[in-house]
C-alpha cells in the first residue's frame, strides 16, 4: 500500500510537486469543505519517501486553507513551490514555500491593498507578461453552475427563445411573457436536492391541466392555456395565456427539493420578469509581478474579458516574444459563445480577438470551460485544446497565423544529470530582443495539472538565441549558448529508461 488511500476527503485537486526539492514528487490535496462531523483534514500534504509509499505529512495551516482547486508556481523566484489558492466562493490566497512541507500566508503582502477583486476566480494562468524575469498571473472569474442558478436569464432574439435558470430552494419566482402566437416548451429540468423530487409537473391554463416535463419540445396552443390559475399551492410550473399577445409563467417550490430548476420557452417575442435578472458577468484580473507584491493592471484588459469566464491558457500565438492570453467564456445559459484571445502588444496593453474560428460549437447548447495551449505537431506555433462542459465535446485548433518573419524555439526539456524530472525546471533564453523565462508544469490551472515539458518561445525577428539555460529544481543547470531558430531543441535526458 503506498499509504495515500487511508485518509479520504472530498477531492478536489490534486498535484504532484517536490515539496522539500530531493528529487521524488510529493503529493498534495486541495479538497472542498469538509462534511459536518468529518475528522479527516480538509486538505492533505503526503511526503514520497522514495520507496514507492508516502507519509502524511501534518500541516495545520495548509489544510485550513479555503479554497478547491491550485496552481503551482514559483512567484518569488526562490526556486521552491509556491501556490496560488483559489475558488468561486473565497478570496484566492498566496502561499510561498519554505521547502519543507510548510508555507507561508503572504495573501495580504502580495495582493494590493482594499481591492475585493480576488474572489469568483475559476482559473489562473501564469506567464511572463512583460519579459523581466519573473511569473505574471491573470485570473479568469465567473460563476458555476449553482451560482448562476439564480434569477438568470438568456434570451435570443433571433429564435425567440427565452432559457431560464433559477434555484432550487423553496420559492415562488414569476415571469410574463410576449409571443404573438403559440409558444413551445422545452428543456424543462431540476436537479434533485436528496431525491426529494421525483418529478415537477407543468400545470397549464386556468384549469391546472397537468402535462408531464417537457423535456423535449411540447407546444401549447392559446387557446389550451386560457386563463391562469387563481390558486398556487403544489411545487411546479404555471402557465397561462392571459390575452392580447401575454403569458403568464410562475414555478413554485415548497420545500428545498432541487439544486437548481430551468426551462426553455421559444416563440417569444420580448418578456417582462417580476425581479432584475442576474448579471452573471465578473471583470477577469491581471496581476504584474513587481517582486516582493503584485501590481492590479486589469485596467489594461478590454471589454470582452467582463464575463463570465471559466477558463485562461497562455501562449506566444504569433511568435513576437510576448505573451498572449486565450480566454474561454462560459456564454449564454444554454448557448455557446466565442472564446477570446488577448494579444500582447509589448507595451501593456492588449489587443482583442474574438475567436470565431477556434470556438466549433457557437450557439450550441454547451460552455466554454477550459483548456490548454502548445505545439502539438511540432511546427512553431501554439495550437489550442480547448474543452467544453459535459454538454459539449473536446476540440484541437491547428494555430494557422501567419507569422512574417517572427521565428521560434521549442525547448524539449528532459531529465537533469542529477536524475531530476524536468516539473519545476525553469528555462531562460536571452536573445538580441531581451530574456523570456518558462516554468515547465501547468501554465494555467483550475481543478487538473499538467507537465508541459516542452516549453515554447517566440522569437520574432530574431534568428540566433545567445544562450539557453536550465535550471532543474534541485539547482542543477545545462546551458547552450548560440542556438538557432525555427527547431526543436532537446535538453538533459530526454528518454531517462533507455
Amino acid at each position: 500500500m503506498a499509504g495515500i488511500s487511508k485518509m479520504g476527503a472530498r477531492g478536489r485537486s490534486v498535484r504532484w510537486v517536490d515539496l522539500d526539492n530531493d528529487g521524488d514528487l510529493d503529493f498534495l490535496q486541495i479538497n472542498a469543505e469538509k462534511m459536518v462531523n468529518e475528522a479527516a483534514p480538509r486538505n492533505i500534504l503526503f511526503e514520497n519517501n522514495g520507496d514507492s509509499t508516502f507519509t502524511y505529512r501534518k500541516n495545520s495551516t495548509f489544510e485550513d486553507i479555503d479554497a478547491e482547486r491550485v496552481l503551482i508556481t514559483d512567484i518569488n523566484n526562490d526556486n521552491f513551490a509556491d501556490m496560488i489558492a483559489f475558488n468561486t466562493y473565497a478570496e484566492a490566497s498566496v502561499w510561498l514555500g519554505n521547502n519543507d512541507f510548510t508555507f507561508k500566508n503572504v495573501t495580504e503582502d502580495y495582493f494590493p491593498k482594499a481591492s475585493d477583486n480576488y474572489t469568483g476566480v475559476v482559473s489562473v494562468a501564469q506567464a511572463d507578461i512583460d519579459n523581466d524575469g519573473d511569473l505574471d498571473y491573470y485570473f479568469a472569474r465567473g460563476k458555476l453552475l449553482y451560482t448562476i442558478a439564480n434569477n438568470s436569464l438568456s434570451f435570443n432574439k433571433e429564435e425567440g427563445r427565452l432559457d431560464i435558470r433559477d434555484e432550487g430552494n423553496k420559492s415562488h419566482d414569476g415571469i410574463t411573457l410576449h409571443a404573438k402566437s403559440d409558444i413551445d416548451l422545452s428543456g424543462f429540468y431540476h436537479f434533485p436536492r436528496a431525491r426529494r423530487l421525483k418529478s415537477m409537473p407543468v400545470f397549464i391554463g386556468a384549469t391546472k391541466t397537468e402535462i408531464d416535463t417537457p423535456v423535449s419540445t411540447v407546444k401549447i396552443t392559446q387557446k389550451q392555456a386560457l386563463g391562469f390559475p387563481e390558486k398556487i399551492d403544489k411545487t411546479g410550473w404555471y402557465l397561462g395565456y392571459t390575452g392580447n399577445g401575454t403569458w403568464r409563467l410562475e414555478w413554485m417550490l415548497t420545500d428545498n427539493v432541487a439544486w437548481d430548476v430551468r426551462a426553455s420557452i421559444k416563440g417569444l417575442t420580448h418578456y417582462t420578469p417580476d425581479w432584475t435578472p442576474q448579471n452573471r458577468n465578473i471583470q477577469d484580473v491581471l496581476l504584474r509581478n513587481d517582486g516582493n507584491k503584485f501590481t492590479d493592471i486589469s485596467s489594461v484588459l478590454p471589454p470582452e474579458t467582463n464575463h463570465n469566464n471559466w477558463g485562461v491558457t497562455p501562449g506566444d500565438f504569433n511568435n513576437d516574444g510576448f505573451n498572449d492570453f486565450f480566454v474561454y467564456r462560459f456564454g449564454e445559459l444554454k448557448e455557446r459563445i466565442a472564446d477570446v484571445m488577448l494579444l500582447n502588444n509589448g507595451d501593456g496593453t492588449f489587443t482583442t480577438q474574438v475567436m470565431i474560428n477556434a470556438t466549433t460549437e457557437i450557439g450550441q447548447n454547451s460552455h466554454g470551460d477550459m483548456g490548454t495551449a502548445f505545439d502539438y505537431n511540432l511546427d512553431g506555433k501554439i495550437d489550442l485544446l480547448s474543452g467544453d462542459d459535459d454538454n459539449g465535446l473536446w476540440h484541437l485548433y491547428e494555430n494557422n497565423t501567419p507569422m512574417d518573419d517572427n521565428h521560434f524555439l521549442l525547448t524539449r526539456i528532459g531529465y537533469s544529470t542529477t536524475g531530476i524530472d524536468p516539473l519545476g525546471a525553469k528555462v531562460t533564453i536571452v536573445t538580441d530582443s531581451g530574456l523570456q523565462t518558462k516554468l515547465i508544469g501547468s501554465t494555467s490551472a483550475s481543478h487538473s495539472q499538467s507537465v508541459l515539458n516542452i516549453a515554447h518561445f517566440g522569437l520574432a525577428n530574431d534568428n540566433l538565441v545567445k544562450s539557453v539555460n536550465v535550471r532543474w529544481r534541485d539547482g542543477s543547470e545545462i546551458t547552450l549558448n548560440n542556438v538557432l531558430s525555427d527547431h526543436i531543441s532537446n535538453i538533459g535526458n530526454i528518454n531517462p529508461k533507455k
